[in-house]
């Protein structure tokens, strides 16, 4: 799911053509953590009737369309977007036929669509890739003005509930998740409901990577990047390294697959770095 921020679309561009979409690099983590994306969407549209038949959704940053196709199996008519004109491509390609879904290329800092046009909007992992305050401000402001009075916005985006002490990423920044409330209720939308996102396996696996980089003497090299430590120089060390961190991430992947697929059980909201924010939009809070 792909916004421009610090990083042109022709990065976005090169990581759809590489890994045939623009999520998590590593793809055992992608493959593990994407089926609990949708899941955990999948419920919010149906616990809180979001849309359904007749109902228009936008997809910020779709990439090539996994949430265009949830957004479409619950009756909606959808309009996605991305900076990446390969994931454009593929995403036209997957929903060819389909007259109920548009796929355009565009910036959510650039929209130009009519007020009021959408019952929903979804972004996946795309506005926490807007690290200037000024045009996260930008793509805020414009989110709010497309999705009606009264309908939804729904994010699932990098909001610890305290500010991280370390670096931010290159190209992602960690705003708390009181950061994000505040953002969206100066726009006149109110925090209806909140989640933690059910990755257990994800919030372990950074975790004990961590640990063994400082064991190592090596420090994370900015937060909640899909590569997030600097690598070291030498290129037998690069190896060892990564095989010792993909060593690990199965290990904690094999432990953690019942909590998150079989139990459900949710990750402390203290602990959890990614959460799901469902905002309702009433001008009478706009100030």
């Amino acid at each position: 799911m792909t916004s421009e921020g610090n990083h042109g679309p022709t990065f976005w561009d090169e990581r759809c053509m590489r890994f045939g979409h623009t999520g998590w690099s590593d793809e055992l983590v992608y493959n593990y953590d994407q089926p609990l994306r949708l899941k955990a969407i999948r419920k919010a549209i149906s616990r809180f009737r979001l849309v359904g038949d007749g109902g228009t959704a936008l997809d910020i940053g779709c990439g090539t369309g996994d949430f265009i196709q949830l957004l479409s199996e619950a009756g909606a008519r959808v309009t996605a977007l991305d900076v990446s004109q390969e994931a454009v491509r593929m995403a036209r390609q997957r929903f060819q036929g389909n007259d109920r879904v548009e796929v355009i290329t565009g910036k959510v800092e650039e929209l130009d669509f009519p007020p009021e046009s959408y019952d929903l909007v979804t972004s996946i992992t795309v506005l926490q890739h807007i690290v200037d305050d000024r045009l996260f401000d930008r793509a805020v402001q414009n989110v709010t003005e497309v999705v009606k009075t009264g309908g939804n916005i729904i994010l699932l985006e990098t909001a610890p509930s305290k500010a991280p002490t370390g670096p931010d990423s290159h190209y992602v920044r960690a705003r708390t998740r009181q950061e994000w409330i505040d953002a969206f209720a100066a726009k006149g939308c109110q925090l209806v409901n909140e989640t933690s996102h059910q990755q257990w396996g994800i919030v372990l696996s950074e975790k004990v990577a961590r640990l063994m980089h400082k064991l190592l003497g090596r420090q994370p090299s900015g937060c909640n990047d899909p590569q997030p430590l600097s690598p070291p120089r030498n290129s037998r060390s690069r190896r060892i390294l990564s095989l010792l961190r993909s060593l690990e991430t199965r290990l904690v992947f094999a432990a953690t697959y019942p909590l998150d697929y079989w139990l459900s059980v949710p990750v402390p909201s203290s602990i959890a770095e990614h959460k799901i924010l469902l905002f309702k939009k009433d001008d009478m809070l706009r100030h």
